[in-house]
């Protein structure tokens, strides 16, 4: 007899007594987290996507620019990346050039930890001077771990501090299952990430142009050295996939193999991550499947680039300012992915004050634009400062009423 039908049977104080009894065990399951789904799971985290036969234990596919998830499958689970690990180390290096602490042209001494790192190579010297652009090139088209060091040494000064750089960033970017112990990819305990976040410092490193070129390459051959050193990229897809231009390759024998890979195709630009795939054969397909069904059925809609300024409403006024008014750009590229044939059902809702109040600083958030479908927002964007506006001292003040008080009527 079920609990349902022996409460049923009973009567007066009795039933009451069991319906109070059953609703507060039910509570405390709920709160407990016992729902009847394993803990960490959701019933809808199977059915949201299609099947697309992926054998990896660990998959996502996003779009770059709205940073959608399209698709996803254990996306969270930790693991060993390899190699994948160098997108970050490039990411980095690519950040200090556009900041201006490092250039192509600098010269890197290579350290004998560096020239003694085993695995992927350019075969560096102990001792050895080349330029920065040198093992740059090494890192992104041959995924050199030797240098990986080499650079990791040249922009923190010793490998630890340039990891400790590395998880630093990766907290910036929400990378919050991420730890790593290396610039290279070689498997420690410690060393670990998962899908989602290897997608994350994906969607970071695709905006520069010159990294992706790199990664592009598929063979080069180094003659600025000691000696000619022979690169040959790994990503068999970058030759063989329409689109394809990035980004990096990884296997040890604990990662096995693992891919995160970037194609785009007109206003779409899509992030493939593998994780643990069993044979380089099965993470290619794993990627093209996933590629495939983002290009078949997802297209992207940019709304506007960093530091475009709005046609609607170019700016807002500023009281008490010595500038009465302040453009607004936005504040970075943003953009949205909807399913194919859906592009003109978007709509754009502006949010900005008619006035501020003085001193502005450039690059304060001032408002935002969102966009919107069927009443849902996809997403949004700031609407920041074009320049610094600063508040009107005494002086000032006076001399503005003064001139208020004597124009001419």
């Amino acid at each position: 007899m079920s609990i349902s039908e022996l409460i049923g049977t009973l009567t007066g104080r009795h039933r009451i007594a069991w319906l109070l009894i059953v609703s507060i065990i039910t509570v405390l399951m709920v709160n407990a987290g016992f729902t009847g789904v394993a803990s960490g799971q959701s019933e809808a985290s199977e059915s949201q996507y299609p099947d697309l036969d992926i054998s990896s234990p660990s998959a996502i596919l996003i779009d770059a620019l709205s940073g959608k998830v399209l698709y996803a499958k254990d996306e969270h689970k930790r693991c060993p990346p390899a190699s994948v690990t160098k997108i970050m180390t490039l990411l980095l290096a690519f950040e200090s050039l556009e900041r201006g602490q490092v250039t192509y042209e600098d010269t890197v001494v290579v350290s004998p930890n560096a020239s003694e790192m085993g695995g992927s190579q350019m075969y560096l010297w102990a001792n050895e001077e080349v330029t920065f652009r040198h093992v740059v090139k090494g890192v992104a088209i041959g995924s050199a771990n030797d240098g990986a060091v080499a650079v990791a040494e040249h922009l923190g000064g010793s490998e630890g501090n340039f990891v400790s750089m590395m998880n630093s960033r990766a907290a910036e970017l929400g990378m919050q299952n991420t730890t790593f112990a290396n610039s290279h990819g070689l498997d420690d305990p410690n060393h670990l990430t998962t899908a989602y976040d290897i997608a994350l410092m994906s969607r970071e490193a695709v905006k520069y142009p010159e990294l992706l070129r790199l990664s592009s390459i598929r063979h080069e051959v180094l003659t600025d050295g000691l000696k000619p050193r022979d690169l040959l990229n790994r990503n068999r897809l970058i030759s063989s996939y329409s689109g394809c231009d990035g980004l990096k390759t990884g296997y040890t024998e604990t990662a096995l193999y693992c891919l995160s890979a970037t194609a785009k195709r007109g206003d779409t630009r899509l992030i493939a991550v593998v994780m643990g795939a069993r044979t380089p054969d099965l993470r290619t397909r794993d990627i093209v499947a996933m590629l495939n069904y983002g290009f078949g059925n997802y297209t992207t809609v940019p709304v506007m680039k960093k530091g475009d300024s709005l046609t609607e409403r170019p700016g807002v006024a500023v009281y008490l300012g010595d500038s009465d008014y302040c453009s607004v750009v936005a504040e970075d590229d943003f953009g949205v992915t909807v399913e194919r044939g859906q592009e003109t059902a978007l709509e754009r809702r502006i949010e900005l004050p008619e006035q501020v109040v003085a001193p502005v600083e450039e690059g304060q958030p001032l408002g935002y634009i969102a966009v919107f479908k069927d009443g849902e927002e996809l997403g949004q964007v700031n609407l920041v400062a074009s320049k610094s506006i600063k508040r009107l001292n005494y002086l000032q003040l006076i001399w503005r009423l003064f001139t208020l008080v004597h124009e001419p009527r």
